[in-house]
């Protein structure tokens, strides 16, 4: 239930600061927000709604797409992106989070990592770039 409250609260976010920008004339970020909301209510579809999680990774790959164009109006795009986003866990906070999933999972061998990630992933996706998440499950691991 949560989760659900969170996404609308992202989504009422994303609308009120569309009428806010209407009022401030802030193209770019009116435009970047529309786009959002768009592509929200397309995966959406009507039957299905997106978690905190998905919405997050939604954001992330606009952000990706985004610096691979790489110029003025991108940066300031990817701004308001990083307004969206949550602040990424660091590489302690990860560890310490990779070694209670271990612990209250009863994990112990590199056959567990794709288990560990997928618990990891299930609370935290999105908060981590998984790169990272795989090399302090193999430094516990090992």
């Amino acid at each position: 239930m949560i989760i659900i409250l969170k996404r609308e609260i992202m989504k009422d976010r994303i609308n009120e600061e569309i009428k806010t920008s209407l009022r401030n004339g802030d193209k770019v970020r009116l435009n970047l927000l529309r786009v959002l909301k768009g592509e929200i209510g397309r995966l959406e579809d009507g039957c299905t709604t997106l978690n905190e999680t998905e919405i997050i990774k939604l954001l992330q790959k606009f952000k990706k797409n985004l610096q691979t164009v790489n110029d003025i109006k991108s940066q300031e795009e990817i701004k308001i992106l990083e307004e969206y986003l949550p602040t990424p866990m660091t590489e302690d906070k990860i560890e310490k989070v990779i070694q209670s999933i271990i612990i209250t999972n009863n994990y112990s061998t590199m056959r567990d990592m794709g288990k560990i990630m997928g618990d990891f992933n299930k609370e935290y996706g999105g908060q981590a770039d998984n790169k990272l998440v795989s090399e302090v499950v193999k430094k516990i691991l090992t």
